[in-house]
């Protein structure tokens, strides 16, 4: 009788998840990485993503004792089919968010960070890191 009861305590448990997650179909959440001047389509959607520019980098360096952590800005692009396109600037650190045609986008992660020996990298060797929610 136990296992009866066991196993229609499992099946009920793996049901409720099953249906939850058909519940949350609909809500779409992915994370994109776009080198520098390259777009990315999100998948699942109409919706493309472009590193425009970095429009700066004050990080303080790898391996350098800094007075203030410094902070990185850049600058996206956002177009989805039939819409105008918009254009946003992101930093970190922050919490900022591009809100675009029901889309929530978020900056992540900027690559590379500075370091001692190249302080500054060029522009055409970053990359970022986007979360996307509708």
């Amino acid at each position: 009788m136990r296992r009866v009861l066991l196993s229609i305590a499992i099946f009920l448990g793996l049901a409720s998840v099953a249906c939850a997650q058909v519940d949350s179909a609909d809500a779409m959440n992915n994370t994109v990485k776009i080198a520098y001047g390259q777009s990315v389509t999100v998948p699942g959607s109409d919706l493309t993503l472009i590193f425009e520019e970095l429009d700066s980098d004050s990080r303080c360096p790898e391996g350098v004792q800094c007075i203030r952590a410094g902070d990185v800005s850049v600058k996206i692009r956002a177009i989805a089919a039939g819409q105008s396109c918009s254009t946003y600037t992101l930093k970190l650190p922050g919490r900022e968010h591009a809100h675009y045609q029901g889309y929530d986008i978020e900056l992540l992660e900027v690559s590379p960070k500075p370091t001692k020996a190249q302080p500054q990298p060029p522009a055409e060797n970053y990359s970022i890191v986007l979360s996307v929610k509708k």
